[in-house]
């Protein structure tokens, strides 16, 4: 049976008579459910009421009440308003002249209140996300009324509370737990913590520190909500995960919370802080507040380092339980509400640092979150979602029967009918039965997240290798045989290369804790490597990792928690010396290799903008270090990603080239965003000679080379241009410049941010010598000079590039000009035998400058029927033929270039298809030679016949 909260109303069972026979109500609140229907109430809303009467003690007594302080008709009807967040804006609204008074008040208006959320939700009228929002918002409107009026009440007595500049300082109420999230049930305490912004004094006659004027503050709300009726609480208030604990201050300053928590912060308040919420407090401090916690609690990495403080957690819940017998505790005892939070919290620290995605307070949120993500299963994710929806409801049905703070299910066989009943139970048992059920799924899920080796059954598996890492070169000694048996053919070689780093290990100033999750690492990663038949230098490379990796303790976490990132670990670092290098220098990158479904399947360019404008969302954007630095994080996962998929043999040349070059193309144009907001907001917007602002960057970004040709590898530069249009104009900021200085910066920024060094590396190295002039020429230029160099200066090799070039970005106008300018160009008329004379010089110049010095090897790029050849000979037939034929500078990439040729006749089939087959051969053979750090160098007699059609061809187009 699955629950569908969605469908659920108050019982099968709506006959009040039907309900009579079952439960009973006390006789006061059953005459004045008369007394409405006598009144002239709707027949249905009197009988819903006293339907929730059966189900719920508190109810009666909350709606009795209520009655008494409130107008009784207007009372009732109001039970069918929503109760969303304005609803109780009249709470906050109330003129009060003392604190009794609102104090009162308050108990008064909570208790119409839950009433009516109790009304809605007992009815089926709201569904559970709404009654825990209706809920949470009533308390925060009741913390917003007393933090107001306490603090206009003080500065009556203290004066205004001003920091050192003269500004008022506002309490910042901190919502904690359920309150934080919105999640607060039915008879929860409210976890608070209370911060103020800095130090300072008041500016009364009687002059007190900020500090001392909110200390009074926080005393006497804690008194507000506490006995307003004798033996009954508003609410009440927990201030036990303050800093410190009990023993800390009431209240602390911004900066000190934030010293706290570097210096002293636990594992376990990072834990609650997750759903921190201010509730009252001025904008810029509740900034500065999130601000200060937001290093403690989200690291800027993926924290797999929290792994083992969350197992000591999960252990420390698995022993409650036992101690505790919380069989009946649905959010305490085992598969219960804790439970859920648990599991996807942990996703939370790990990954919130990065991904702002995951500082998402409420629970659902983050279970659908990590199944979209698929990072656990989509049926999973449903699931605990179902059974946490599921629990939540039973929780507040149990404290509606009373009005007590229990999560405990009734003894009583009447109170649990009554809760069985409202869910559309038919009995008892069948509830009990039910809650059973959602109960082990949540556990069985629970236990298996953040699984200790000990409960895993792998014990007697891993002995072998135990015993070869606790003493590899003695225990190898006496088992030469083994790896044999097993498949293994690198021999006694890899028993003296564990010998090697564990000698390594044990001399390396690492902490005991560090030295005991490599002891654990290790069984398994030599598992893996001997299984896979490793060789010594693969096996070497991942030696090199570890030892690269072996003081961040958080990445060896991350590869024993994840049996398989290990695996995929070793397979990589099998097939590409490269992928070992990289992920040597990179470590953050081995958080790629936990899920083979995105490890291999690189994303294209719309996802991977998502993705890249989803990682740089959780950073400032002033923080330009922070930013870049992430961006080139995002850069190498992505080439690892698509570096894998190429090794796996799923993905083509072709789809390899596109990815790597679409993610090119993303980061230009971000950073290229970031440049020119920081020059805007220094200098203005620039400004044409008509006074029309303009908002969006008048430039463009030409790419050539490889880039423009859609034929990226892994370490290509990229060839840019950058033009921009023709406005002669100023900004118009404070700071006013010329918009040509203007672009001349935004161009320089980017090459900056594009080739700057930062704590991650460097995205690309920008190559700009194919601008006009070259080396010596301007970083970018008008259009109309661009336009006019190629129209009167430029050379036959720069006309050449020009077929691989393309815009990647730019402004609408300048496209457009682009692309006609760059028809004009390719379509000019030429005269043959020059065309021919000046494109065989610059190949022989080519040659000698690049070519292979001995005849006894092959440039797969620059020798005699290489690949520059076919470059050439391509960009030579598009100049020689685009006057006659439009559709030959359609395309930048020389293998649609040559389907073009074909099409067109100027290439027979069988010429077009060999050179396209050897074209893509040689960029194939150059990859992989990439990914093992072999130069594209061969010996001479490889691909001899290709290399002889390729200059057969050569030689009948252009000798």
């Amino acid at each position: 049976m699955t629950f569908y909260i969605e469908d659920y109303f108050a019982s099968p069972l709506r006959d009040c008579e039907k309900l009579e026979d079952n439960f009973s109500i006390d006789n006061n609140f059953s005459s004045f459910v008369k007394e409405l229907s006598d009144s002239g109430l709707d027949g249905s809303l009197v009988e819903e009421i006293k339907i929730c009467g059966f189900y719920s003690s508190f109810f009666q007594k909350a709606f009795l009440s209520s009655m008494g302080y409130f107008d009784c008709l207007e009372t009732a009807e109001d039970l069918l308003l929503k109760a969303d967040q304005k609803s109780f804006d009249y709470i906050i609204e109330k003129n009060v002249s003392s604190f009794d008074e609102l104090k009162i008040f308050l108990f008064k208006a909570v208790r119409k209140e839950l009433a009516r959320i109790a009304f809605r939700d007992i009815t089926g009228k709201a569904n559970l996300l709404e009654t825990l929002k209706a809920l949470s918002f009533l308390a925060d409107s009741a913390v917003k009324k007393a933090v107001f009026f306490l603090h206009d009440d003080l500065k009556k007595i203290f004066g205004t509370p001003l920091d050192e500049s003269g500004q008022e300082q506002k309490l910042l109420s901190v919502a904690m737990g359920k309150l934080g999230a919105y999640e607060l049930n039915f008879s929860s305490d409210i976890d608070l913590i209370f911060v103020y912004p800095k130090n300072g004094e008041t500016d009364g006659i009687k002059s007190i520190s900020t500090e001392e004027f909110f200390i009074r503050l926080v005393r006497k709300f804690g008194a507000l909500f506490k006995g307003a009726v004798p033996g009954e609480d508003t609410y009440i208030i927990d201030l036990r995960l303050r800093p410190f604990g009990n023993s800390g201050p009431l209240v602390m300053s911004i900066k000190a919370v934030e010293h706290y928590y570097q210096t002293q912060g636990r594992e376990w308040e990072r834990y609650a802080l997750i759903k921190a919420r201010c509730i009252t407090g001025n904008k810029s401090d509740i900034k500065k507040f999130y601000e200060s916690i937001a290093p403690f609690v989200f690291r800027r990495y993926l924290d797999y380092g929290a792994f083992d403080s969350m197992r000591d957690m999960k252990s420390k819940i698995i022993f409650e339980i036992k101690r505790k017998n919380n069989e009946d505790n649905i959010k305490n005892g085992s598969g219960g509400i804790r439970e859920i939070e648990f599991f996807g919290q942990i996703f939370q620290l790990i990954r919130g640092g990065i991904d702002k995605r995951f500082r998402e307070k409420g629970i659902i949120n983050i279970l659908r979150l990590l199944g979209s993500e698929n990072m656990i299963p989509g049926q999973t994710a449903a699931g605990l979602e179902d059974a946490y929806v599921f629990l939540r409801v039973v929780e507040n049905r149990i404290q509606q029967l009373e009005g007590r703070q229990t999560h405990n299910l009734p003894l009583n066989d009447d109170a649990l009918k009554k809760i069985a009943f409202s869910l559309g139970f038919s009995s008892a048992e069948e509830f009990r039965h039910f809650v059973g059920e959602k109960r082990k799924y949540v556990h069985s899920h629970f236990m298996g997240v953040l699984r200790d080796e000990s409960e895993s059954g792998e014990e007697d598996e891993l002995f072998y290798f135990k015993m070869l890492w606790d003493s590899p070169e003695e225990y190898g000694a006496r088992s030469s045989g083994s790896l044999e048996e097993i498949g293994s053919h690198s021999g006694s070689k890899l028993f003296g290369l564990f010998g090697s780093f564990k000698k390594e290990v044990l001399s390396s100033r690492i902490t005991p804790d560090t030295l005991a999750r490599i002891d654990r690492l290790m069984p398994f990663l030599i598992r893996e490597m001997i299984e896979a038949d490793i060789d010594y230098e693969a096996a070497n490379r991942i030696m090199g990792l570890v030892s690269a990796i072996i003081k961040k303790s958080c990445y060896i976490s991350l590869l024993f928690e994840n049996p398989a990132a290990v695996y995929h670990l070793v397979k990589l670092f099998k097939e590409s010396s490269w992928v070992g290098n990289y992920l040597k220098n990179h470590p953050v990158l081995l958080d790629e290799l936990l899920d083979s479904r995105t490890l291999y399947y690189p994303p294209e360019k719309d996802e991977l903008a998502v993705i890249l404008d989803s990682r740089i969302s959780g950073v400032y954007f002033e923080d330009t270090e922070r930013l870049l630095e992430t961006i080139c994080i995002f850069r190498q996962s992505m080439i690892l990603r698509v570096a894998s998929a190429e090794i796996s043999g799923q993905y083509p040349l072709m789809k390899i080239s596109d990815r790597l070059t679409e993610l090119a193309e993303v980061i230009i144009e971000r950073v290229l965003q970031k440049a020119w907001v920081e020059l805007v907001e220094k200098y203005g917007y620039p400004v044409d000679e008509s006074g029309e602002i303009l908002l969006n960057p008048g430039i463009a970004v030409i790419a050539y080379g490889k880039l423009g040709g859609i034929e990226l590898g892994y370490g290509s530069d990229l060839d840019l241009v950058f033009v921009h249009n023709d406005v002669k104009g100023l900004t118009c900021g404070k700071r006013s410049i010329p918009c040509v200085q203007f672009y001349a910066k935004l161009a320089q920024k980017m090459l900056s941010y594009l080739s700057i060094r930062t704590a991650a590396g460097k995205m690309y190295e920008i190559d700009l010598r194919l601008r006009p002039g070259g080396n010596s020429g301007v970083i970018i230029l008008a259009f109309s000079s661009f336009a006019d160099y190629f129209y009167s200066r430029a050379w036959t090799f720069e006309h050449q590039a020009f077929v691989k070039a393309r815009i990647i970005f730019s402004h609408e106008k300048i496209e457009r000009e682009f692309f006609e300018l760059r028809k004009k160009i390719l379509c000019m008329k030429r005269d043959e035998k020059t065309l021919k004379s000046e494109i065989r010089d610059m190949r022989k110049k080519v040659l000698m400058a690049h070519g292979s010095a001995k005849n006894d090897v092959f440039h797969l790029k620059y020798d005699e029927g290489a690949m520059m050849d076919i470059e050439f000979l391509v960009q030579y037939l598009v100049l020689k033929n685009s006057h006659e034929n439009t559709k030959l500078v359609a395309f930048t990439d020389i293998v649609r270039i040559l389907s073009t040729l074909e099409r067109e006749k100027i290439l027979s089939r069988n010429e077009a298809s060999f050179l396209r087959f050897a074209y893509l051969v040689y960029r194939s053979m150059g990859h992989k030679l990439d990914l093992i750090e072999k130069k594209p160098v061969l010996d001479a007699g490889r691909f001899a016949s290709l290399r002889e059609g390729v200059s057969r061809l050569w030689k009948s187009y252009l000798e």
